[in-house]
């Protein structure tokens, strides 16, 4: 019987969970037992592969089982061979295989997924229908393991036999003719391969040993003679290499393998690879043991930077996400060792304004300037950059929420110490999601998810804070989160639509224009207004193909706007369109305002373009200055009675300054005061000294209206006129008589 690989093939994606989880489930299995000396990952990786075959041997059609027979006799030719193997592989193909095939997704022709293409992303999973003889799959191919493993244990035993009868015949002295003929052959064996050889007692005395052993241990064949080889060893590596031959002497294992490194004061690190095995006499009784020594500090070097690769970020060098993940997965298993853990997921506030504003070499020197922060923070707790500004703090053991809480205050007070970089430094805050929780009954992918919704209500609270997580909250962060990953397809169904709330001149009356206020025709929930989705579409970057597409929509309504009949169209209504940060930000945007304004065909003084109060001075000026050389207008929205920036204004290209709707509010009821007037009357006053129009938002009574008039006011906007009104709505609001001349 011929044993196949079974060692992973990183074209058969064998790493989808199912599969990876009984590999770990087997390694473990295993190891408890005592039946491999391989650490669990090491087993994990070999008997990947061997999943791999027992599903396609149990998927197949006509179904075959004798794959599953090479894959028994396999794992006797990668060393595992103790009966106890055996033993465990049964009970555990007869107890956890049957999930780990029934959660295999179906591909093509019935295959399992390891042949099939890749889904769709978005494509629901399916799973593969189990066969109508399962059962009597199951059994056959437990049958055949057994038997390859059996086979492979008799085969492998005769071959030890044999090779042990050979070496014993080089320690016979009956026949002297047959001693010097053995000890040609012997010597053949000894000087000729590459490999430091070296026979001994059976508690690990060296007697006989070859010249590339001694090469490798720096000291003549002579001096070996009586030394053990232990002594060779760094001294945390030798009590390893003690136990490895009081195992083999014990009869626990019938040979060792295992990575020493070699003591060599003021050298370069040496790894050896050292191979013992016992041989016995006729009786069975252990007389010599066999050393087998090579140089593998290269290939360790490879295999751990492979394996550092795997799993670490290239640009930080912290884990990465699916290290975070493994950990995690790994301390819920170990639910006797480890009781409760916390999470901390941290995104940066912002960030994605610094990468685009100061370049991606600046953005990556701030990312590894953050990590070797959250590294010196966080102690021995693991640290992951689990996306591109988002890091993952991983403790265990913890006493309580409030030890992960410390953690996430100390990281926000430390953000507030500016990052040194190459030619400045820079300041920026996180947002954090703290979660908490038992071992017991938790899921890695369902904690890691409740940390990162957590954190994103976290951010709704303001930059550099930290939530913790809240069962009955969660649900609401989940419902933000569908929304957001909902407004792509809602663009493509062009589910967003905008509604006009009427601006009026305070001193006749009349329509001058309309404020354009986006809706979100949700297709299960309803008409959505901007405080549900707006706050999120600027988180995620979708309020700029949102800002675009209701920039096009109110041009193209404003476009149909009568004008009073005795004035140029180029006098019409205006709108009066909002703009966030990143809409303004975006360098297509001028670009967009002039295709649109072609498309349909509305003059750009008829256009007026919004910007927040608390954002001018982040602003890049040029644009505003190209906007205002095409005729646009410029408003400055929400100015209240606390804003700072009103020497700008002399600066900006800006038409019209609008007052909040709170400053509005003081000007009627009982908490008026004379302050409140002499607030927004300086207001006035100096935008008409600098030559813009006022507009008050938020008028809801008569009484506001005219004390607004009284103080200069120009333009009034609020459910006073008018409520927002669709574009059919707002068109029979536009006769050449006063809007407020019923009132």
């Amino acid at each position: 019987m011929t044993a196949v690989d079974v060692t992973v093939d990183p074209g058969r994606g064998s790493g989808s969970d199912p599969r990876r989880q009984f590999a770990a489930a087997w390694a473990g299995a295993l190891r408890r037992a005592g039946a491999t000396s391989l650490a669990a990952d090491e087993t994990e990786f070999r008997l990947l592969g061997a999943v791999d075959r027992l599903v396609d041997a149990a998927r197949s059609e006509p179904f075959d089982a004798r794959q599953a027979a090479n894959v028994g006799a396999a794992l006797v030719s990668l060393g595992l061979t103790d009966p106890r193997v055996l033993g465990e592989s049964l009970r555990l193909l007869a107890t956890e295989f049957p999930a780990v095939l029934a959660a295999e997704p179906v591909g093509p022709a019935g295959s399992t997924a390891s042949a099939a293409p890749p889904a769709p992303a978005d494509a629901p999973a399916q799973r593969a229908e189990a066969p109508a003889d399962a059962g009597a799959r199951l059994a056959a191919i437990q049958a055949e393991f057994a038997t390859g493993f059996a086979t492979g244990t008799r085969d492998r035993a005769a071959e030890e036999r044999e090779a042990l009868r050979r070496t014993a015949l080089a320690t016979q002295s009956d026949a002297h003719r047959a001693l010097r003929a053995s000890e040609a052959r012997f010597r053949a064996v000894f000087g000729g391969p590459p490999v430091g050889i070296a026979l001994g007692t059976p508690d690990g005395h060296i007697t006989e040993a070859n010249d590339v052993l001694a090469n490798l241990l720096g000291l003549p064949v002579s001096a070996l003679t009586g030394r053990h080889l232990g002594e060779f060893l760094v001294p945390e590596h030798r009590a390893g290499l003690e136990d490895a031959y009081i195992r083999l002497l014990a009869g626990e294992v019938p040979r060792v393998h295992v990575e020493r490194r070699l003591a060599r004061p003021g050298g370069a690190e040496t790894w050896l690879s050292i191979r013992l095995t016992l041989v016995a006499d006729e009786a069975g009784i252990p007389r010599w043991h066999t050393a087998l020594v090579e140089d593998v500090t290269e290939q360790r070097a490879l295999r751990l930077a492979w394996e550092f690769q795997a799993s670490h970020d290239q640009l930080t060098g912290l884990a990465n996400r699916v290290a975070f993940v493994e950990r995690l997965t790994g301390m819920l298993r170990e639910r006797g060792t480890v009781q409760r853990v916390g999470l901390c997921f941290l995104d940066l506030d912002g960030f994605k304004v610094f990468n685009d504003s100061l370049g991606h070499p600046v953005g990556d020197e701030l990312l590894v300037a953050v990590a070797d922060r959250l590294r010196t923070l966080a102690g021995d707790a693991l640290v992951a950059r689990l996306g591109s500004d988002e890091y993952g703090i991983l403790l265990a053991d913890t006493a309580g929420v409030a030890d992960v809480e410390r953690l996430a205050a100390e990281v926000v007070r430390s953000f507030a110490v500016p990052f040194p970089l190459a030619d400045s430094s820079l300041t920026l805050s996180a947002s954090i999601g703290v979660v908490e929780h038992a071992t017991a009954d938790a899921d890695a992918a369902d904690l890691i998810r409740a940390a990162e919704l957590t954190m994103y209500r976290a951010k709704t609270e303001g930059p550099g804070r930290w939530a913790v997580y809240e069962p009955h909250r969660n649900e609401q962060q989940v419902a933000r989160y569908w929304l957001s990953t909902a407004m792509p397809a809602a663009l493509e169904r062009d589910e967003f639509v905008v509604e006009f709330q009427p601006l009026v001149g305070l001193t006749d009356g009349t329509v001058r224009g309309a404020e354009a206020l986006v809706r979100w025709r949700h297709r299960e929930l309803g008409l959505l207004s901007p405080k549900r989705f707006v706050g999120l579409a600027e988180e995620t970057g979708a309020i700029v193909p949102i800002g675009r597409r209701v920039l096009q929509l109110a041009c193209r309504q404003a476009a149909r706007w009568p004008g009073s009949g005795r004035q140029p169209a180029s006098w019409g209504p205006y709108v009066s369109v909002n703009l966030a940060v990143r809409q303004f930000r975006d360098p297509g945007l001028v670009d967009d305002v002039v295709r649109v304004l072609e498309e349909t065909g509305l003059p750009a003084g008829r256009l007026q373009l919004e910007l927040a109060a608390g954002t001018v001075t982040t602003l890049n000026t040029a644009p505003l200055e190209r906007l205002a050389a095409l005729g646009v207008r410029l408003a400055v929205d929400d100015v209240s009675a606390g804003w700072s920036q009103l020497s700008l204004l002399r600066e900006l290209p800006v038409d019209v300054l609008k007052l909040s709707g709170s400053l509005v509010q003081r000007l009627a009821g009982t908490d008026r005061s004379a302050v409140d007037d002499q607030i927004i009357e300086s207001l006035v006053g100096l935008s008409h000294a600098l030559g813009l129009q006022v507009v008050a938002e938020g008028i809801e009574s008569v009484e506001q209206r005219d004390r607004l008039r009284e103080l200069g006011c120009d333009t009034g906007q609020g459910w006073y006129f008018a409520p927002a009104l669709g574009p059919e709505e707002f068109i029979r609001y536009l006769p050449d008589s006063p809007a407020i001349a019923a009132r």
